[in-house]
């Protein structure tokens, strides 16, 4: 029997016997994994609440979309000279009159020309905020544009958009005028009257701020019933708005309490773009009475079942665990340092093979970490200049030889051009070669001179060696300004010595 049978029947024996068991341990051992699992209740709620908000707000904009997007409308529009057009007003109010009723989400529309003049509106005259000239006109690419929450007196929430209109219905046409769109709150009324999940003291708590800056919440009526947008004041840190409205960020760290003061447990969600906010919340009392009930349901069999799945669960854990264990130890004892270590490989099934497979690759790595160790001496105590560059012109590792040589430090070559350190007499022919090694050619005792910190120069003899794959360039550097200045001399005085042979020559012929 292989180890994956192994522990399926180990599995299912103890899940059988102790799932039910545990359950209900772990609520007597803390009534905060209860709460945990509410608020993940919770949480889950508000999360499907903010993507139904968020979809109520995309199919508004759907909506004052296609409403923009009818031909008639922009054609009137770009065509007519409104002011003097009594009929051309009236074809639009009545194109925003048949808008406004297969439409059901809308309450009103208002149309304006490409001044920003009011032209014509559909079940405006019985709203308060209509203006008889905007002041600014929305752009053609903003598509559109949310407005805002109205709360006028008297009067539901409505929720504006604005949406530029141009002559061929596209985002680069010439713009011809303005739609204004005032939808009404009904689908987020819905939303929030819907309590499954919630239990008795539950509800969903819907929080926008409107264009005053007062932040109103739909709440519940009473004695009347049905749901009314209330304005309400933000509590501060025990108050589950002030987090969904993003007034305090982060997560609640003392209790939470309800519009009528008592605590509960909740889960917020804040919508950023439009400055929406959710509450979804249950008393804590109707929360713990569900795990009271639980528990005394479980109670019996706790005690009864609890000390035989630990048992059970023990021994079949210590006999097919312990394989594995010995394997997970293995791997902590080279993860501290220790390569000569290796897992027990004794059983044929698949811990076993895991097992030889461990080792082998523990047998390579042991293998590359002294050829890493190696090469690291190498280059830390190499006294030529070893290093890696890029094609981009700055080095990507230098060894402790280029400090002793020039002077800079790694971190200085490391965050400068190399170039910058090359003598402004040979940049260009350095210029060159990288060049070259761009194509792949080698360079063979390429020389230049090297600036130093302290000023001086230093004559470098380079031999690298590029990478056209991972476009780096592995290079070593010698220092041979003391080699060249000695042939120098002794060119120097072999010339010396040539020019007193050719005098002393001419001497003896004339002096023979």
């Amino acid at each position: 029997m292989d180890i994956r049978t192994k522990f399926v029947f180990s599995l299912v024996i103890v899940s059988l016997v102790s799932m039910v068991a545990l359950g209900g341990a772990l609520y007597w051992d803390t009534r905060q994994d209860l709460r945990t699992g509410w608020v993940d209740q919770l949480g889950g709620l508000a999360a499907s609440t903010e993507t139904a908000m968020e979809e109520i707000a995309s199919g508004w904009e759907d909506r004052v979309r296609l409403i923009a997007s009818r031909t008639r409308l922009r054609e009137i529009l770009a065509e007519n000279n409104l002011e003097g057009s009594p009929e051309a007003k009236n074809q639009i109010s009545r194109i925003l009159t048949d808008a406004q009723r297969s439409v059901r989400a809308v309450e009103s529309m208002a149309v304006y020309d490409a001044l920003g003049n009011f032209v014509a509106s559909a079940r405006w005259a019985t709203q308060s905020d209509m203006v008889p000239q905007l002041t600014e006109l929305p752009s053609p690419a903003d598509g559109v544009v949310y407005l805002g929450v109205l709360s006028p007196a008297h009067e539901e929430l409505r929720v504006a958009y604005e949406a530029a209109l141009t002559d061929d219905g596209t985002a680069s046409g010439r713009l011809v005028g303005a739609l204004q769109v005032r939808l009404n709150t009904g689908p987020l009324v819905r939303l929030a009257e819907n309590r499954d999940g919630l239990g008795l003291s539950g509800q969903t708590r819907i929080a926008i701020r409107d264009n005053d800056g007062a932040v109103r919440v739909l709440s519940p009526s009473f004695p009347a019933g049905g749901m009314v947008w209330e304005e309400v004041g933000l509590g501060g840190p025990s108050d589950p708005l002030s987090y969904a409205m993003g007034e305090i960020e982060g997560r609640p760290e003392g209790n939470l309490l309800g519009a009528d003061g008592e605590t509960v447990w909740a889960a917020h969600r804040h919508l950023e773009d439009l400055d929406w906010g959710v509450v979804v919340q249950i008393k804590e009392t109707e929360a713990v009475s569900y795990g009271n009930r639980f528990g005394l349901q479980l109670v019996d069999i706790i005690l009864a079942l609890g000390a035989f799945a630990i048992l059970i669960g023990t021994i079949l854990g210590l006999r097919f665990a312990k394989p594995i264990h010995e394997l997970a130890k293995a791997a902590e004892r080279i993860k501290e340092g220790d390569l000569s270590v290796r897992a027990p490989a004794t059983s044929q099934d698949e811990v076993g093979l895991l097992a030889r497979n461990f080792n082998q690759m523990a047998d390579e790595m042991e293998q590359q970490v002294t050829l890493l160790k190696e090469f690291q001496n190498y280059f830390e105590l190499s006294r030529d200049m070893l290093c890696i560059a890029g094609h981009d012109g700055f080095f990507k590792r230098v060894n402790p030889a280029f400090e002793r040589v020039l002077g800079w430090s790694e971190e200085e070559l490391l965050s400068r051009s190399f170039l910058e350190f090359v003598h402004p007499d040979d940049l260009e022919k350095t210029e060159d070669e990288i060049a070259r090694l761009g194509q792949g050619l080698p360079s063979i005792s390429f020389e230049n001179r090297y600036m130093c910190q302290d000023g001086s120069v230093r004559r470098l003899s380079w031999t690298a060696h590029p990478e056209l794959e991972t476009g780096l360039i592995y290079a070593i550097a010698r220092d041979v300004t003391d080699l060249f200045q000695e042939r120098k001399d002794t060119q120097d005085r072999i010339e010396y010595l040539k020019d007193r042979l050719e005098k002393a020559e001419a001497n003896l012929r004339w002096n023979p």
